[in-house]
């Protein structure tokens, strides 16, 4: 498997694994997690199902970051047009796929810590959930931006350069207005929206190297 095929792979399987592991599996076999005391009592009630869900979970989210990281890399070059969009947006999904790792493993964490303090576990389950509000800010800008490069290299179709700007505008937009954290039908939505475009972009990379 060469570099394009392994970052077709992963915006592909990444948004899949990511919703099925943590929207479905995690609510249904651990707990919904509405509040950081019964999210910790949750982890401990299903110890060892928590850790499989939690690493498993923690790669399929990964993948994304990195699938994303690989196609603004592949779109740098000074003869490309909107390199320097490409050259941003990678370095951001960079710093999203370290920050990404560490909030996603933050459960593991708790678990470790849950059987000396409830209180320190929760407080570290507290700590992960912030993490993930840096990345519902900036993951937006480094869709904008590099939806804005797809546009002007047409290296992918260039309707869907427009889904990550515009997908990526709404959602940072609702990094500010809170409408999916108060709205769990909004939530879903840009959830599910975000999901699809990536994957869409792993199934025309996919198909453009084969072609190739």
């Amino acid at each position: 498997m060469n570099t394009k095929g392994l970052m077709s792979w992963c915006l592909i399987v990444g948004p899949v694994g990511t919703f099925v592991v943590f929207g479905m599996l995690s609510s249904i076999l651990v707990g919904p997690a509405e509040t950081p005391a019964s999210g910790v009592a949750e982890l401990l009630a299903n110890k060892g199902l928590a850790r499989i869900i939690g690493v498993v979970g923690c790669i399929f989210f990964v993948a994304m970051p990195t699938g994303l990281m690989l196609l603004a890399r592949s779109m740098q070059g000074d003869d490309k047009p909107g390199s320097v969009y490409a050259t941003v947006s990678a370095t951001i999904f960079s710093a999203l796929l370290a920050v990404g790792i560490i909030a996603t493993s933050f459960p593991l964490g708790v678990l470790d810590v849950a059987s000396r303090s409830a209180r320190d576990a929760e407080g570290i389950f507290e700590v992960g959930n912030a993490l993930f509000s840096g990345i519902g800010v900036f993951w937006p800008l480094a869709m904008i931006l590099l939806g804005v490069a797809i546009t002007m290299q047409k290296n992918l179709h260039i309707y869907l350069g427009w889904l990550f700007v515009v997908g990526g505008a709404w959602l940072f937009i609702d990094a500010f207005t809170n409408l999916g954290s108060t709205n769990d039908i909004v939530g879903f939505a840009n959830w599910i929206g975000m999901s699809l475009i990536v994957v869409a972009s792993g199934v025309l990379s996919l198909r453009s190297d084969q072609a190739g």
